[in-house]
Parts: structure tokens; C-alpha cells; sequence
């Protein structure tokens, strides 16, 4: 089962595939901006490591 902060991110790669702008998915989501900034770049991070 998806922890609720990954289900989030599956839902910001899906919403920024579809072309939402970023302030877009924090109106949707109810995420504040810079917070679904520093999801994408954890997530990029965890990326590189593997």
C-alpha cells in the first residue's frame, strides 16, 4: 500500500504529464507550492541514488 506523501507524488507526475502548472496542482491537491517543489527534488534524489 502507497504511503500517503507517494500516492500525492504519483498524483503531481500525473497532473504535470497532463500539462497543470504547478500552481494548478496546489489549488487541486491542496499543496502549497514550494512543498511540491521539494517532493519532485526528494523524489529526483532518491533517483539517483539507486
Amino acid at each position: 500500500m502507497l504511503k500517503k506523501t507517494d500516492k500525492q507524488l504519483q498524483q503531481i507526475f500525473l497532473l504535470r504529464y497532463y500539462g497543470y502548472e504547478v500552481e494548478e496542482i496546489s489549488n487541486l491537491l491542496n499543496i502549497k507550492p514550494d512543498t511540491i517543489y521539494k517532493k519532485i527534488q526528494r523524489f529526483k534524489e532518491k533517483l539517483k541514488k539507486q
